[in-house]
């Protein structure tokens, strides 16, 4: 009888699954590793997708001098978003994106607005508005809510139908004085991501100028629009290479506003307009008496007298009566005293 701390078939057969199981163990870890680095890239490459300023396109402007002594800027420029970015087609010109949003960069000390940071870069810029002025209402990401995506241009590279999307941008912001508005300005440009639901509209979180990290300026940390950045097709063991932000005037990011005009501001004035009528005399002819013929009569008869000469007649009578009557009554007067006075 075989010992019982031998090696039977029974106690060998787990060391020979083992062994078996082995390589198909480190291919499942390998595979998830993959999957997982994989995913982990895939983030990072939709981290860094977002629209740039066009600096091919100047921005234009005007500096507006109000009456209470601030200044009210309006710009206009240029977005644009590569295929190397979106991957932008013929038939989807945003890919399955929104569009592109953006954000200004004012330097506004009386009204700072938001502070970005990334990883990776040791500078920061501040966007938008913070609300303290209420005629400044860029307190999130701005885009065109009628055309976010802009418009497609077929460039046929790398493949037939594909090309780049370029949209508009502006911003209006209101400065305490002259002397405040800077003579550089900056932009930041958002991908406002998969649209919401069935609508075409962005999600809140897209809005959020820091909760939306997919920025240009993240985009250029990470190397991903003029400089490719091969650690992002590596795993993501890898550390990736960072690279500085430009914001110098005529940088990839910022502009000048030296060449805005400035205007005043439009003033409604009211004229008092003072008008005197001189009074006319209009003579209105009596109405004709419409049917009615008038026929000339024989000469008029004299038919009586009105009840007013009447009265005449008999007040003149009796003050005549009356006044025979004194002349009478002065008359015996007059007898009695020189009869009195003769006796």
């Amino acid at each position: 009888m075989r010992s019982r701390t031998g090696a039977g078939p029974a106690d060998a057969a787990p060391g020979r699954m083992a062994r078996r199981s082995g390589p198909a163990t480190r291919r499942i870890v390998v595979s998830l590793v993959v999957t997982a680095g994989g995913l982990v890239l895939l983030s990072a490459s939709a981290w860094a997708n977002a629209p740039a300023l066009e600096t091919s396109a100047p921005v234009t402007g005007t500096e507006t001098l109000n009456t209470n002594g601030t200044v009210t800027v309006q710009l206009s420029g240029m977005w644009d978003w590569v295929y190397a970015s979106l991957e932008a087609t013929s038939s989807h010109p945003c890919d399955t994106r929104v569009g592109g949003g953006w954000a200004i960069a004012w330097y506004d000390s009386t009204d700072p607005g938001t502070t970005l940071t990334y990883k990776g870069w040791s500078g920061s810029i501040t966007v938008g508005s913070s609300g303290s002025n209420p005629l400044n209402t860029d307190t999130s990401v701005s885009y065109n809510a009628s055309d976010p995506c802009g418009s497609f241009t077929a460039t046929n590279t790398p493949a037939q139908g594909d090309g780049n999307v370029a949209g508009v941008f502006t911003g209006v912001h209101t400065y305490p004085s002259l002397s405040a508005v800077p003579q550089t300005l900056c932009a930041v440009f958002y991908d406002l991501g998969i649209p919401k639901g069935k609508s075409d509209k962005p999600s809140e979180r897209r809005l959020g100028f820091i909760r939306n990290q997919d920025t240009s300026i993240r985009s250029q940390i990470r190397g991903t629009v003029d400089k490719p950045d091969p650690d992002l097709h590596l795993h993501a063991a890898v550390k990736p290479t960072y690279y500085p932000v430009d914001l110098s005037p005529g940088g990839p990011n910022c502009f000048s506003t030296t060449g805005f005009p400035q205007v005043p501001e439009a003033v409604t004035t009211v004229t008092t307009v003072t008008t005197t009528t001189t009074p006319t005399t209009t003579t209105t002819q009596p109405p004709a008496t419409k049917g009615v013929t008038t026929t000339p009569s024989s000469p008029l008869a004299f038919t009586g007298t009105s009840p007013g000469i009447r009265v005449l007649g008999v007040s003149g009578a009796l003050l005549f009566v009356m006044g025979v009557g004194l002349l009478v009554l002065f008359d015996v007067l007059r007898r009695v005293v020189l009869w009195l006075v003769r006796g």
